[in-house]
């Protein structure tokens, strides 16, 4: 099987599940629905691996920042004004 990136010009629709009845219900990996045949996560799953590694990527930010910014960036890490990790 194989996968490509393509342009796409028609509405993408982003699913959240309903995980009420789920035990385990904070686990991203209940929320995923077969789509065409192949097994997709839902924006619940999504969120949790592309937010997993951001304190790492966040530490490494601020690793490389001159120590007279890194009060500034965790600063405004704080106050929701920069995106951590990107």
């Amino acid at each position: 099987m194989k996968a490509d990136r393509e342009l796409f010009a028609g509405a993408v629709h982003n699913l959240k599940l309903d995980r009420s009845s789920l035990q385990e219900k904070r686990e991203a990996k209940g929320s995923t629905l077969y789509a065409n045949g192949f097994l997709v996560g839902d924006v619940t799953m999504q969120r949790a691996y592309e937010f997993k590694d951001r304190a790492a990527l966040t530490a490494e930010l601020l690793a490389r920042l001159p120590a007279r910014w890194q009060v500034d960036y965790q600063s405004s890490l704080k106050a929701g004004t920069l995106p951590s990790g990107r």
